[in-house]
């Protein structure tokens, strides 16, 4: 997995998201490498703030989004979760995908692109952060 840190949008998590998400990608840095790799990256990168001060227009776990992927590029509206809370059929993407990855700390308008291990480049834009629990007082501990 390579991301060229020098074309990456600054990325800002909460202490706790921080936190939590350390945990998870040591977890599952054996079943996926890549995934794990590129939330580490996302991880040792990201401004790290106190719940209350993070931005309204960030995404942090359980934030309700909407972005467009591509090749071919589709819009997706779905809410950044941890792996056991994840249902793709109730539009909750687990953080320990390369998507949810790429997501985490990105504000609205931003743009994340990333090589995958088959040297595919893949890119996601933020086009708004619906919800996001640090917002509306329900804080994700």
């Amino acid at each position: 997995m390579k991301i060229d840190r020098d074309i990456l949008p600054p990325i800002v998590m909460t202490e706790s998201d921080h936190d939590r998400l350390s945990h998870v990608a040591s977890t599952v840095i054996d079943k996926l490498p890549d995934v794990a790799e590129l939330l580490g990256q996302e991880l040792d990168r990201a401004h790290i703030v106190p719940a209350g001060e993070i931005p309204a227009d960030v995404v942090t776990m359980n934030s309700t989004v909407e972005f467009v992927y591509g090749p071919p590029e589709h819009t997706e509206r779905l809410t950044l979760v941890y792996p056991r809370e994840a249902d793709t059929t109730a539009g909750k993407l687990s953080i320990v995908s390369l998507i949810g990855a790429a997501l985490i700390g990105l504000k609205t308008g931003d743009t994340m692109r990333w090589r995958t291990r088959y040297d595919e480049m893949r890119e996601l834009k933020l086009l708004n952060v619906i919800s996001q629990p640090e917002r509306e007082g329900r804080f994700s501990l």
